[in-house]
């Protein structure tokens, strides 16, 4: 089950070694380290173990840890894409800005954290890996088709986004459950309190693996 994503994207690093140039994938290493820490509050701050973590699952609970997520995507979304340019023009890159702009719809597509939790709740860690492995095979498909049709660094930015989409669908339809439109500000206060310390301890590991190559 962890072999299986990591062997399709080796595959598919191989085939997109052939097709695209250093140049598109340093620009691709730049706009991932971003994508990646700007979505780390979504998948980086312990929401899905947090619904692992409460002894009862409660709809109003679940539904706040669901619209934090949604609400934190858009927040997150839209600072990323309205900081482009300025990101660009730190690493004197005009061509990042795009890259960086798109990339940023990913923040809006991240609102599976709650669902994963409730999968991971009912040990349903089997359906966990093939919806991994579906999204790893249709990112890594759909990344080689927009290279060979000359999308350069777009190819594996957009077949990202594909990718992250194709997952949350799969989350949302081998569950159940559904969000309210309520949120309990009681909740909060527990939701921050279990999430900081996650949070913390992740944006100190992603800095200590991704600095050397936002130098570089």
């Amino acid at each position: 089950a962890i072999f299986g994503p990591m062997l399709l994207q080796l595959v598919g690093l191989l085939v997109l070694a052939r097709l695209l140039t250093p140049a598109d994938f340093g620009a691709v290493a730049i706009v991932t380290t971003i994508a990646e820490f700007a979505t780390l509050p979504l998948v980086g701050a312990g929401l899905s173990s947090y619904v692992v973590h409460i002894p009862a699952i409660d709809q109003s609970h679940v539904s706040t840890v669901f619209w934090i997520n949604a609400v934190l995507g858009v927040v997150l979304g839209a600072a990323v894409f309205l900081c482009a340019g300025s990101i660009a023009g730190l690493f004197n890159d005009p061509r990042l800005a795009p890259l960086i702009a798109v990339s940023a719809i990913g923040c809006l597509l991240n609102i599976g954290a709650t669902h994963l939790g409730l999968l991971q709740r009912d040990y349903r860690f089997r359906t966990i890996a093939l919806i991994d492995v579906a999204t790893m095979l249709a990112t890594q498909i759909g990344a080689i088709l927009l290279a060979i049709f000359d999308f350069g660094p777009f190819a594996i930015v957009l077949a990202r986004l594909v990718g992250i989409s194709i997952q949350v669908v799969l989350y949302f339809g081998v569950t159940r459950w559904r969000p309210s439109f309520t949120v309990d500000l009681k909740a909060l206060a527990e939701i921050w309190r279990y999430a900081r310390h996650v949070l913390g301890f992740n944006l100190l590991t992603f800095w200590s693996r991704n600095l050397d190559n936002v130098i570089i």
